[in-house]
């Protein structure tokens, strides 16, 4: 029986036959391709009915492995897209773009930037340049300028970083924040520290949907300790001081901002690791310092680090996978895929004790 089967099995070259068509464009079409007319998809998708067609998953592992043995062959470019001109300056932002830019090599493609902060770029004007140059596949860069962003998405494969593009709510891929936030309670309550303070700025905690502050309340919760009230890292050095002091906090969960004047003069987590270090106290004797969102693994400040270039690796695959598949458009359901980081010791927590 099964011999009788594998040799009744409909391929494409079958499909082709029936369609009146190259098995090329029956592959293309069945991977949904933009560049088959719709009446010769038609054809297809009857012929593919009517034959029963199903895809051989064994065959398309095969493929797979293959296509993956062979050095990547020049497949075409794919978009960067910005609705502002200044988005290297984030650490993370770089890194998904240079992580993003690296698998993409190795998928056989090349990522270009398309800014809609430029002067006469549209978006009407970047959709026809992608058109006309046979783009498909679109990153997009965390927005800085609104939450919405007007652009023809039915045409292409899109997948967005973070949470900040709140309509269309197409496939998105980020950090997980919440994990991480909660991984610097837990390790902060794992070396004696019972009296924890959460200062972040809360516009970047709006920025990635509050998870920041979801890791840290449902933790403390978990662990049984008090919450002391929230505070905001963007206030002054006194400001600070007099919050650690009314409270008597031990430790503090913080964010990866905070000089008062120039938030461009240090970059990161050593930006606010400058300011803490300017209350007078000993760090980490006297207060203990974590930070969920660490924008370099090899610093002096402990926390999580959330590897922007392994995020960024992670949405050229999943663009590239779409592409594959020949999805297109906003998805009716989209998926949210969370990254989790890695744990940096540094040096703004407790030793641990008996290799504790």
């Amino acid at each position: 029986m099964p011999m009788n089967e594998a040799r009744k099995r409909v391929t494409q070259k079958d499909i082709a036959r029936v369609a009146g068509v190259d098995q090329s464009t029956v592959s293309l079409a069945l991977r949904n391709h933009p560049s088959i007319p719709e009446a010769t998809r038609k054809r297809i998708a009857d012929a593919v009915e009517a034959l029963g067609y199903q895809p051989d998953p064994m065959l398309g592992a095969l493929a797979s492995y293959r296509t993956r043995s062979r050095p990547a062959q020049f497949h075409g470019t794919l978009a960067w897209l910005a609705d502002w001109t200044d988005w290297r300056r984030i650490p993370h932002f770089s890194d998904y773009f240079t992580g993003a830019s690296e698998q993409a090599q190795r998928h056989g493609f090349r990522l270009e930037e398309f800014c809609l902060g430029k002067k006469g770029m549209s978006a009407a004007r970047v959709a026809g340049i992608l058109r006309a140059r046979g783009i498909g596949g679109i990153l997009v860069c965390p927005l800085w300028h609104g939450s919405e962003l007007v652009f023809p998405w039915e045409e292409f494969a899109s997948v967005a970083f973070g949470y900040t593009m709140m309509s269309p709510l197409l496939h998105m891929v980020t950090s997980a924040h919440a994990h991480a936030c909660a991984t610097v309670v837990r390790r902060l309550a794992e070396r004696g520290r019972k009296r924890i303070g959460f200062c972040l700025m809360p516009a970047h905690d709006q920025r990635v949907d509050h998870s920041y502050l979801a890791g840290y309340l449902t933790t403390m919760t978990v662990l049984g300790l008090k919450i002391p009230p929230l505070f905001d890292e963007k206030k002054s050095v006194p400001e600070v001081r007099a919050w650690i002091g009314k409270h008597r906090l031990d430790a503090v969960v913080w964010g990866a901002h905070g000089t008062e004047a120039d938030p461009t003069e240090l970059r990161g987590s050593m930006a606010g690791l400058t300011k803490f270090r300017r209350l007078g106290l000993a760090i980490p004797d006297e207060l203990a310092l974590g930070c969920p969102s660490l924008d370099r693994a090899d610093g002096p400040v402990s926390g999580v680090y959330e590897n922007s270039l392994r995020i960024g690796r992670v949405a050229m695959d999943y663009l590239v996978g779409m592409l594959n598949r020949g999805e297109r458009g906003v998805p009716a359901s989209r998926q949210r895929i969370l990254v989790e980081g890695d744990w940096c010791e540094g040096a703004t927590l407790p030793a641990v004790k008996n290799g504790k």
